[in-house]
């Protein structure tokens, strides 16, 4: 079997993650257009635009099925929110600490798929709750 059709499958269900990142992008005139330079700190104005990305892959190939992206002036859960509209039952979902939002939650229960997000040390949930695979 090839790389390309390795699929990686939990209790039947589709396995795909969902992640951030921020890539600084070429210092033109239309991208600091699109994508102003994030406010300067101590050491000064930063080198490069930035544009903020949110990704679901499949965890087996890596492959990409769906990413948003923008100005860095909007959170990584704001264009997770939109990314997640590719889930569907029969996948499951995981996720990093900085995704575990109630709202997040729901709206991928909306969707019927099933998930797992890594929670912060911090979080005060409830207990939580056992589901059958």
């Amino acid at each position: 079997m090839t790389a390309a059709h390795q699929v990686t499958r939990f209790a039947g269900r589709l396995v795909v993650a969902i992640d951030g990142t921020q890539p600084a992008v070429a210092d033109t005139e239309a991208n600091r257009v699109r994508f102003p330079k994030p406010r300067g700190g101590p050491n000064g104005e930063p080198g490069y635009p930035m544009v903020r990305m949110a990704a679901v892959l499949t965890a087996g190939t890596r492959s990409i099925i769906d990413a948003v992206f923008g100005t860095d002036t909007v959170d990584a859960l704001t264009y997770a929110h939109q990314a997640i509209a590719c889930l569907a039952s029969g996948m499951v979902l995981l996720g990093e600490r900085n995704f575990a939002s109630y709202r997040f939650f729901e709206a991928i229960a909306a969707t019927e798929s099933d998930f797992l997000i890594r929670a912060k040390t911090s979080s005060t949930w409830g207990s939580p709750q056992v589901v059958d695979t």
